[in-house]
């Protein structure tokens, strides 16, 4: 199981509800871009 910071989830929320409460909208899509990316590069997850 992955487990996800409280930040990304309320962006997940907000990006399903259409709202932009905490980051922009372009933001949110530059940091599915990086994830999956990273996802090819490294199949590990790094836990902070």
């Amino acid at each position: 199981m992955i487990f996800v910071p409280l930040k990304e989830t309320l962006n997940n929320w907000a990006k399903k509800k259409k709202f932009s409460y905490f980051v922009k909208p372009e933001k949110i899509q530059q940091e599915d871009s990086k994830k999956k990316t990273r996802k090819k590069k490294k199949n590990k997850t790094n836990y902070l």
